[in-house]
């Protein structure tokens, strides 16, 4: 799964599961909130591969910012 994929549920109106999706997968991120380019499921979520991954971070602030915005209006 990635950011991307939240921004696709948000494009759906399924508002609920990007927010739910995207705050599971920020636990996924160490403890200075980085992600690096895999993650290990079957051995205690290690990261793998090139840290930090620059690519994954832009897609967490746009995905941030989209989420950010549908929240924003459902509470008006």
């Amino acid at each position: 799964m990635s950011f991307w994929y939240v921004e696709d549920l948000i494009l759906l109106g399924r508002i609920k599961e990007a927010k739910e999706t995207f705050e599971n997968m920020l636990k996924h991120s160490n403890h200075l909130m980085l992600f690096s380019e895999e993650i290990d499921f079957n051995d205690c979520n290690e990261l793998l591969g090139n840290f930090p991954q620059a690519i994954t971070h832009l897609g967490v602030i746009r995905a941030a910012i989209k989420l950010n915005r549908v929240l924003g209006k459902s509470s008006e």
